[in-house]
């Protein structure tokens, strides 16, 4: 995916996607964290790599 960033789209809601590079089409997969975590539409098997390194990164940082 060519978005990197997680965005706080609100208070411990995540936009965790990108725009495919095989596709050019954008995946919006979303991460809300609380006392556990949960992907709301993951996206593609294409782009389950990317957005669970993002997932990933994000929980496993110390910022929620």
């Amino acid at each position: 995916m060519s978005n990197a960033r997680v965005v706080e789209i609100a208070k411990n809601i995540y936009w965790v996607g990108g725009k495919g590079q095989q596709d050019g089409l954008y995946c919006n997969p979303y991460l809300l964290v609380d006392e556990e975590a949960v992907l709301i539409d993951p996206g593609s098997v294409l782009d389950f790599t990317d957005v669970l390194g993002k997932c990933l990164k994000h929980c496993t940082s110390g910022k929620n």
